[in-house]
């Protein structure tokens, strides 16, 4: 079952995005809405994104449209953590590292969620 949860931490300016299941365009299309609200309510800068779990049908052109989409309506966001499986995720890497640096984005990828998190609120 395709499930998505964002949580917002306040006191380390952070949103942690976790999806699970199978992710199609739609599911992407309104997590991405969730994350952009976020962002605007409270300028967050820093991102957590948790897609190891995932199952991505989407194809990749829905993903660079969500992400040049985001990027663009917050150019804020300057550093992002990407936690997914390198076996099944490898195409998804790929495009966020290009599209990160395309846009100046800081974006590191992890295969262990906490990993990541110390990553994260090492930086600024």
């Amino acid at each position: 079952m395709p499930e998505v949860k964002t949580q917002l931490i306040e006191a380390d300016e952070l949103i942690i995005q976790t999806i699970s299941g199978e992710t199609s365009g739609a599911m992407l299309r309104g997590a991405t809405a969730e994350l952009a609200q976020l962002c605007a309510q409270y300028r967050v800068r820093r991102i957590l994104m948790d897609v190891y779990a995932s199952d991505a049908v989407f194809t990749p052109a829905e993903f660079i449209v969500m992400f040049e989409g985001f990027i663009k309506q917050f150019p804020g966001v300057g550093r992002v953590a990407y936690v997914l499986n390198p076996e099944t995720h490898d195409i998804e890497k790929m495009l966020v590292a290009t599209l990160a640096f395309n846009a100046g984005v800081s974006v590191h990828f992890f295969d262990q969620l906490s990993h990541a998190k110390d990553w994260i609120r090492r930086t600024s």
